[in-house]
């Protein structure tokens, strides 16, 4: 190989590792952008997506029980021909007791959000450590690349 062709072949890599360290840019800012998106989507914050979620079923849960009680036992005194008020005050016990299970519930199922925020947080970072250990290792091989052209340009020009 001649010194003009060694030039032009050691000018040819340095214009692909600029290409390559331009394109290993673009996706290391895609990749930075998406696990912004991720971490800001996170559904177990408080007032997120599982404890709305969560919060109305054991609501609807808890008024659908009741309602349903108070209904059987109005209609059980209409058929009997007894005084209805008794059913109304027994209905809103029953009320009463599911609003106690519900709150115990709502705390178990904060137990659970909390435990899965924890998990949901540490995920990004782990993402972030692979995506740095990514960039590193990219970074050490296109040098070596770069490196062993010089060295077979300068080794040919002698």
């Amino acid at each position: 190989m001649g010194k003009a062709q060694g030039n032009q072949n050691f000018a040819a890599s340095q214009d692909q590792n600029a290409v390559n360290a331009k394109n290993a840019q673009s996706s290391y800012t895609a990749a930075e952008s998406e696990l912004g998106k991720y971490g800001a989507e996170n559904p177990y914050v408080q007032g997120g997506q599982f404890q709305t979620s969560q919060n109305q079923q054991f609501a609807d849960t808890a008024a659908g029980g009741a309602q349903s009680t108070a209904q059987a036992i109005q209609g059980a005194g209409v058929r009997s021909g007894q005084n209805p008020a008794a059913g109304i005050a027994a209905a809103e016990q029953v009320s009463q007791a599911n609003q106690r299970n519900m709150t115990s519930s709502e705390n178990q199922a904060t137990q659970q959000r909390l435990q899965g925020e924890a998990g949901y947080n540490a995920k990004p970072e782990e993402m972030q450590a692979g995506l740095y250990g990514q960039s590193g290792e990219q970074a050490t091989k296109d040098l070596g690349t770069g490196a062993e052209v010089a060295v077979g340009s300068k080794w040919h020009l002698m």
